[in-house]
């Protein structure tokens, strides 16, 4: 995991672009979801990556 951590703290973020449903996207902003952060976890979690 060494890796993996020294690449997460020199290469900082990258911005994407994603599609989602519109009604997925209403659903969301009614709960005041952050996206980035949904993306992330989600993207950790199929990885099977936990926070520090």
């Amino acid at each position: 995991w060494l890796p993996i951590y020294r690449e997460e703290k020199r290469s900082g973020s990258v911005k994407k672009n994603v599609t989602v449903p519109v009604w997925l996207n209403s659903l969301a902003e009614k709960q005041n979801l952050n996206f980035s952060q949904v993306l992330q976890a989600g993207l950790k979690a199929s990885l099977g990556i936990q926070d520090r």
